[in-house]
């Protein structure tokens, strides 16, 4: 597994220093990459809704990802449909996965 991040980290810091390393997301691909449903990395989107029946489709301008468990939160003073774990598709195959962590310091 490799990290990487989207900013930079102050001279005499590391992610673990607190206030520094605050984790908003998780990206995975790689065909090792599976769901406890056994939804995996390659798999045909059609999958998708074979192992979760109530996941939603979203086609954001970064592509076309499913959320595979909905939530429905609270943002910006208006409900919205989420999921903690979204599979990101391309040509109709599973790319990866994106999990949402929420660590960003809020």
């Amino acid at each position: 597994m490799s990290l990487r991040t989207l900013g930079s980290i102050p001279d005499g810091s590391n992610l673990c220093t607190p206030g520094v390393g605050l984790i908003s997301n998780i990206q995975t691909k790689g065909p090792r990459w599976r769901t406890e449903k056994g939804l995996r990395v390659g798999d045909r989107e059609s999958r998708v809704r074979q192992l979760y029946p109530a996941a939603f489709r979203r086609d954001p301008v970064f592509g076309r990802q499913w959320g595979l468990r909905p939530i429905t939160t609270n943002r910006f003073g208006r409900p919205m449909k989420e999921a903690g774990v979204y599979a990101k598709v391309s040509r109709g195959r599973i790319i990866g996965f994106w999990i949402s962590v929420g660590a960003e310091g809020e």
